[in-house]
């Protein structure tokens, strides 16, 4: 899969916070952040001291957005930056989808635990998507079934978000991750846009330097089908190039 702007995906990254370790102890109960179950709605009140209670505790990070539960445990979760916790040692997160009947463990490598952003859940349309959250629920290969991204990493254009996908796999019915949409997180800014079987990613360099690219989901595969390359110059006028795919390959064309 193609992915352009690669090299300037680490460019910007933001310096480690230099804080200490979390709390030791064990407690008791976890804080569950609840959000509404309508669509599009955002995670609750979910501050950072909560979250490392949470941590801390036996039961770990309780999150519900709706029918829908998710269960973070980590061996270790260490400040980022302010309000951002990197969760990196033995991680598994407990998934719970009803309406799918799926109860699943997954073991990613990392995720990234933003305060007061934790959840997202509702559509990702490419003119109105979301900040970055650490757990978007959102159906991306347009099979009707809602999928789970998590906030994976800083591997994403100027150290912004990268993400891990995993799709909903009505033949098994559990979740997989996907390399491919996972690929589009990384080099890109921000989450891609679902609207449909068209997923659409942003990259940029510097001020003047801009590449929107879509793709069309087939068989839960995006495939490239269009790249415009905006540049502007100097004396404000801007030269944009399109490409499509023709003939199995990308091919300059003329909209004029």
């Amino acid at each position: 899969m193609e992915t352009v702007f690669r090299a300037i995906a680490f460019a910007g990254v933001a310096t480690l916070a230099a804080c200490g370790t979390g709390a030791t102890e064990t407690h008791a109960a976890s804080f569950v952040d609840t959000t509404d179950t309508a669509p599009g709605a955002v995670s609750g009140d979910g501050n950072a001291a909560k979250i490392n209670e949470a941590l801390a505790s036996a039961d770990g990070l309780a999150i519900v957005s709706g029918d829908i539960h998710l269960r973070l445990r980590s061996a270790g979760c260490e400040p980022f930056v302010e309000g951002l916790l990197a969760c990196e040692d033995d991680v598994r997160l407990d998934v719970a989808m009803p309406r799918a009947q799926l109860q699943q463990t997954l073991h990613p490598a990392a995720v990234m635990l933003k305060a007061g952003s934790l959840v997202y859940r509702g559509p990702l349309h490419a003119d109105d998507r979301p900040d970055a959250h650490s757990f978007i629920i959102s159906d991306v290969n347009a099979d009707g079934r809602e999928d789970l991204i998590l906030w994976s990493g800083r591997d994403g254009a100027y150290g912004g978000p990268s993400f891990q996908v995993y799709l909903f796999d009505e033949g098994d019915g559990q979740l997989h991750l996907s390399e491919a949409f996972s690929e589009l997180t990384v080099g890109y800014v921000g989450i891609f846009g679902v609207d449909g079987r068209a997923i659409t990613t942003d990259a940029k360099s510097g001020c003047c330097l801009h590449v929107q690219e879509t793709y069309v989901v087939e068989a839960s595969v995006p495939e490239l089908v269009e790249r415009v390359t905006t540049e502007e110059e100097a004396d404000g006028t801007a030269k944009v190039t399109t490409e499509r795919l023709l003939d199995g390959k990308l091919q300059i064309v003329d909209d004029e």
